[in-house]
């Protein structure tokens, strides 16, 4: 009796491991689910994101920079959407790019800037890692993302209205009739008087440089500077 007690026991043991390991397997199967997939989709968004800056890193090059049609390889165009799509990081670390300038088939007008982001293995990019899938014969994981913007005009339309932030110059002309050269929130930039005169001693406006920041905002004095912004349209503009 002693003896098959003992043998049941022993037997009931082995069981359980037999248990515990499919329900490792389990476990393991779920956690890659869950994690190494988790990895990927957030990588996707990354991948995109890096994608959509590029093209319109591209697109506004081709619209100040470089007007050539197409841009040079290796240009400034080329330049500008590769290095800000690098600066985008995809699952911690900076992705390959492919620059060209073809515009998808529904697209006319030409003028565009297609960045294609890798992570898969391809153009010298690494493949994202893999933490629990390794156990179950996935070695890597891969994502890749597109984008395309074009440069158009838009002064005819009527559903974008353009933002800007006026910068600062030197007010030596101020309608409330203090000359101290002071700039403030509620300056207008005046060069004419209010009859078409050219002014004696007008606004001045210095644009920055590499070096030196002119009359405009310096990030040393103005970072957290309350500015208003106003909209407006060519139609019904406030004063």
């Amino acid at each position: 009796m002693k003896t098959h007690a003992w043998r049941e026991a022993h037997g009931e043991r082995g069981a359980i491991i037999v248990q515990a390991a499919i329900a490792m397997l389990v476990l393991v199967g779920f956690s890659a689910f869950v994690v190494d997939y988790g990895v990927l989709w957030l990588s996707r968004q990354q991948a995109q994101d890096a994608a959509d800056a590029g093209a319109m890193a591209g697109a506004m090059s081709r619209a100040y920079d470089d007007s050539t049609d197409p841009p040079p390889s290796g240009g400034v165009v080329e330049q500008s959407a590769a290095g800000v799509a690098a600066a985008n990081p995809v699952w911690f670390e900076a992705p390959s790019s492919v620059v060209s300038f073809s515009c998808p088939a529904d697209v006319s007008g030409g003028r565009c800037v297609r960045v294609d982001v890798h992570r898969d293995g391809t153009f010298g990019s690494t493949p994202l890692p893999v933490i629990f899938g390794g156990a179950l014969g996935l070695a890597s994981q891969e994502v890749r993302a597109t984008a395309t913007a074009q440069v158009a005009v838009g002064n005819g339309t009527t559903c974008l209205k353009p933002w800007a932030i006026p910068d600062k110059w030197t007010d030596n002309y101020d309608v409330s009739g203090v000359i101290d050269s002071t700039w403030t929130l509620d300056d207008q930039f005046e060069l004419t008087d209010k009859k078409g005169a050219a002014l004696p001693n007008p606004d001045v406006y210095v644009k920055p440089t590499a070096t030196d920041p002119g009359t405009g905002f310096d990030v040393r004095y103005d970072i957290g500077m309350k500015v208003t912004l106003k909209y407006g349209s060519p139609s019904d503009s406030p004063a």
